[in-house]
């Protein structure tokens, strides 16, 4: 039997985690409103960039976004406005260089660290930007959205913690081709 070469393992990581994205983005997720949507997509992408680094991680947020359009699996079908995908290559790339160490890929960062950063990550993507996506599309002002937009994405940042941290820790357990 041959020995598959790293890149060729990263890559098929990388479609696998695409692909649990674009399912779990089609069938874990809801709209509360027309701005606000419940989602546990990002997660996985900021998996992605935490297991293979910042490039494939944005690879991954930006391949998953527009593999969901494509395919017509979001909750609420609509004209594809780029914005939502240069947040998803956000999540993966601000993930990776955050979580992921190039010399010691195999290494796992502190709890705090991972709260913090997965906090960090959710305020610039969700908070910040995807409030801006939404004002631009649907208005009124900036900082009505920013506001109504704030419980929920504190509440998903909670959820995105406890998933972060579960996986970050057992990364090794899973991965033990990766880090071979």
């Amino acid at each position: 039997m041959s020995k598959i070469s790293p890149k060729t393992l990263r890559l098929v990581y990388c479609a696998t985690f695409i692909a649990i994205a674009v399912v779990v983005g089609s069938f874990l997720s809801f709209y509360a409103t027309e701005t606000i949507k419940f989602n546990l997509a990002p997660v996985v992408i900021m998996f992605t960039g935490a297991v293979l680094g910042p490039v494939w991680g944005a690879a991954a947020g930006g391949i998953s976004d527009l593999v969901s359009f494509l395919i017509g699996t979001a909750n609420k079908p609509g004209p594809y406005f780029p914005g939502f995908t240069i947040t998803m290559i956000l999540y993966g790339l601000i993930a990776g260089l955050l979580f992921y160490k190039r010399k010691q890929p195999s290494s796992v960062p502190s709890l705090p660290k991972i709260a913090l950063g997965t906090a960090l990550i959710q305020t610039i993507c969700s908070l910040l930007i995807n409030s801006f996506w939404n004002y631009f599309l649907y208005g009124p002002t900036y900082l009505v959205v920013l506001t109504t937009r704030l419980p929920s994405t504190y509440i998903m940042c909670a959820v995105y913690v406890v998933f972060m941290c579960i996986l970050i820790k057992n990364k090794q357990k899973m991965f033990k081709t990766l880090y071979a």
